[in-house]
């Protein structure tokens, strides 16, 4: 028992964050630092089943159980060390963690449940980031609300990104994302429940994509992504993935969940400029809108 509580007390103690779950698959420890990365609270999760936990990186109505979970997989022996992933916050948006998953044993050496271990991945070249952050608060380029680009930064990369391409040839995409049924949130839940809306997308969004891509709030409920030096294929899981993960964010509405999903359309270019590209994403974007919405679309500007 005093070696029991002597792990208990330096786990709770760990700057990372520490899920344990036993063999049913119940969550039976859940550390300080696992409620500061996600926002639950231990007092929330123990006793709940760990697909219903913020430690489920699960997509809609399929949850990465027994043939991919890793954490499952950690219940039949396997480790894996520092593999990336995205957790649920319990405001909504993802968070960026890396994880490593092992499996716990009993005293007679038998498996008797595993544990996720995860930290926030840290931000490539931090101080680098801060001082662009805030050089673009001092030129005003920063959107108040979201805390991303604004449509007056947008239009800066655009030249950048046409002087790059002139240059080197480099190729690159372009998304154009809207909210689906933004005004009905609006009219229904309020300006207030919308502005929400809003941050958890731009949150969700900028956690997804890479760091050298840039996310800016085009207008209203549209944002557009830049995503240099990629390929066509490349985009294309790019795009899925932003929407899933918007699928599967939410803000909490009087106690309850309120989802949304986004239209998001794509552009290759390797020969025509940004504001072509960003024509044809917003093309696109309109295909996925006039085709039931919640869809991406990609097309490869000539």
């Amino acid at each position: 028992m005093k070696s029991f509580l002597l792990a208990h007390h330096a786990l709770s103690s760990l700057s990372d964050g520490v899920c344990s779950i036993n063999m049913d698959r119940k969550v039976v420890f859940w550390n300080r630092s696992a409620e500061q990365v996600c926002g639950c609270s231990a007092y929330d999760l123990i006793g709940t089943h760990c697909s219903e936990a913020a430690i489920c990186p699960a997509q809609k109505k399929h949850y990465l159980c027994c043939d991919t979970c890793l954490l499952y997989k950690a219940l039949q022996g396997e480790t894996t060390i520092s593999v990336p992933m995205h957790l649920h916050h319990q405001k909504g948006h993802k968070v960026s963690v890396m994880a490593s998953f092992l499996p716990t044993f009993s005293d007679n050496k038998l498996i008797n449940g595993a544990v996720q271990i995860f930290t926030i991945s840290p931000s490539p070249a931090p101080h680098i980031l801060l001082n662009e952050l805030q050089k673009l608060r001092k030129a005003s380029l920063l959107d108040p609300l979201t805390a991303v680009g604004n449509r007056r930064y947008g239009q800066q990369l655009i030249k950048q990104m046409d002087q790059s391409q002139q240059l080197y040839g480099t190729p690159f995409g372009i998304f154009f994302i809207d909210i689906d049924d933004f005004k009905v949130i609006n009219d229904t839940y309020g300006h207030e429940t919308g502005d929400r809306v809003l941050k958890v997308v731009a949150t969700t969004l900028a956690a997804t994509i890479r760091s050298r891509d840039t996310l800016i709030r085009w207008g209203g409920e549209e944002f557009v992504v830049f995503v240099p030096n990629t390929t066509y294929t490349a985009l294309g899981e790019m795009a899925e993935r932003l929407r899933t993960h918007i699928e599967n964010a939410w803000t909490n509405v009087h106690d309850t969940k309120l989802k949304v999903t986004v239209s998001i359309g794509g552009a290759f270019s390797q020969n025509t400029t940004a504001l072509d590209a960003i024509d044809q994403a917003d093309q696109a974007m309109y295909h996925s809108k006039a085709t039931g919405k919640n869809k991406s679309t990609l097309y490869l500007c000539k």
